[in-house]
């Protein structure tokens, strides 16, 4: 998984994870950006479970929740859990969701709250 930080055209903090992770830096972005209390609140249930104190910790956000169990970190658009306003009949269509759903290795997650925390300090 890979990723970088940045700052888009109006100077707020931005990241961007490679395909197939991108719903995390949508998260990190959207749900986290500068909220330092939010992310040390979700670096120390990262770290409780790191250290098996528990078994999971989820938090809801406005557009995607995150859920983190012992070896996993995973987040999800709230708008998956909602029904769909249409029906569609075509069986081979997939929906592409990249950008809605994401997960990764609990460590991996970690390194990512480490180093988001010092690029937006």
């Amino acid at each position: 998984m890979d990723y970088e930080f940045g700052r888009d055209i109006t100077g707020a903090y931005q990241a961007l994870f490679s395909m197939g992770h991108e719903a995390l830096g949508v998260w990190l972005t959207d749900e986290i950006g500068t909220d330092r209390h939010r992310l040390d609140r979700v670096i120390s249930e990262t770290e409780r479970l790191l250290q098996r104190q528990g078994w999971e910790w989820s938090q809801e956000g406005l557009s995607y929740s995150l859920f983190l169990s012992r070896d996993e970190a995973s987040v999800r658009a709230n708008a998956l859990g909602q029904p769909q306003d249409m029906e569609i009949d075509d069986e081979d269509m997939d929906f592409y969701d990249d950008e809605s759903q994401a997960s990764c290795g609990l460590d991996d997650f970690y390194k990512v709250l480490q180093d988001w925390a010092e690029f937006t300090a």
